[in-house]
């Protein structure tokens, strides 16, 4: 979502034919994503998953429950709420916890490594995050 991180070719040093990507908000491995991983995996033949997160992502400047109230308030809708907007706090946690969301994944093949990355928004530099 956010467009600082559009240009991944250049951002990975990989030609764009070498990589599919899912693009969410937040960025959230959501029930939607693991239907598309599973597919990429099972169908296309996807042979390596990576879930790229990135400093200063608006999605750390809220919580859902901020988020949820705000918008009651400012609608005077409550019915919508509580949605889930995938919020965070520390990108490199968030990255843990979606290695696993996606790693446990029974219909994730055991042989493709899910690996996640932060990248610095400032340096430009790409971090690995180690699974917990």
């Amino acid at each position: 979502m956010d467009p600082r991180v559009s240009d991944l070719p250049a951002i990975l040093g990989l030609p764009h034919s070498e990589f599919d990507v899912i693009r969410t908000a937040g960025p959230a491995v959501t029930d939607d994503v693991i239907g598309e991983l599973v597919a990429s995996n099972r169908v296309i033949g996807t042979t390596e998953i990576m879930l790229l997160n990135h400093t200063g992502c608006g999605f750390t400047t809220f919580t859902d429950e901020e988020l949820n109230s705000r918008l009651t308030s400012e609608t005077g809708d409550a019915s919508p709420a509580p949605m889930q907007f995938f919020s965070y706090q520390d990108p490199e946690q968030h990255t843990r916890e979606q290695i696993e969301k996606v790693r446990s994944h029974p219909w994730i093949a055991k042989k493709v490594p899910v690996r996640g990355f932060v990248l610095d928004m400032e340096t430009g530099l790409l971090s690995e995050v180690e699974a917990s």
